[in-house]
């Protein structure tokens, strides 16, 4: 059965498949990394951009069904090329974009038209873009939670390597140190012997216990002495 560590690192890193012009750079890429640290519980924190954070549950969810203990913090991290680059809107966004403008002035008369870089702005960033975004972003964060649970496993061999290492240590020294038990436990006995005699001459009491009682007690302390 192998034996997992609470400490890990991952990191994985996908791009959105077919991507378009008018949608996410061909360059565009998701990194996500885990870092897991000891903790008595499962302690999960997410720092990502706020355009990925409906993303939270199912990551919480894919982490939660993997780990069940450890202070696991998942990062992502975003870069598109195309970012400051001006879009090249296409018709049915324009058209989509008009409807949507018609039906809010419909409800609400006093609403400002749009200005052209607000539509260039929702061109930019339209609803398939975020969607090839999700997709590469769970792709990314399931090969990242193998790779946490690899990096964790690995640790943990480190850890019953070094644990078994000082268990044979101390075997080794348990049995260096078996001969030298009888020993110690005569000086033991003696030392509180002696002692015990110097304590009932001191007072008085001397004749009252015997020889053999005194030896007795003496056996018996240092029979203490040697389990501890």
């Amino acid at each position: 059965m192998p034996v997992y560590s609470m400490t890990g690192y991952a990191s994985a890193s996908s791009q959105p498949s077919a991507p378009s012009e008018n949608t996410v750079s061909s360059n565009a890429s998701v990194t996500v990394e885990l870092r897991s640290v000891n903790g008595r519980f499962l302690d999960l924190g997410f720092r990502m951009p706020e355009d990925l954070r409906g993303l939270e549950p199912a990551l919480r969810e894919l982490l939660t069904a993997k780990f069940k203990r450890g202070k696991i913090e998942l990062r992502i991290n975003t870069q598109r090329e195309g970012d400051n680059n001006w879009p090249q809107p296409q018709p049915d966004q324009l058209n989509k974009l008009s409807r949507l403008e018609g039906t809010v002035q419909s409800w609400l008369p006093k609403a400002q038209p749009l200005s052209v870089h607000e539509a260039l702005q929702w061109c930019k960033g339209g609803g398939s873009a975020t969607e090839k975004l999700d997709e590469a972003t769970m792709e990314a964060a399931r090969a990242c939670v193998a790779g946490l649970a690899e990096a964790r496993e690995r640790e943990g061999e480190k850890l019953v390597a070094i644990l078994m290492e000082r268990v044979q240590r101390l075997r080794e020294l348990a049995t260096e140190a078996e001969p030298l038990v009888p020993a110690v436990v005569a000086r033991q006995q003696q030392r509180f012997l002696e002692r015990w005699q110097e304590a009932l001459a001191s007072t008085g009491a001397g004749q009252a216990v015997s020889e053999e009682a005194s030896r007795e007690r003496a056996l018996n302390e240092a029979t203490a002495y040697a389990i501890r």
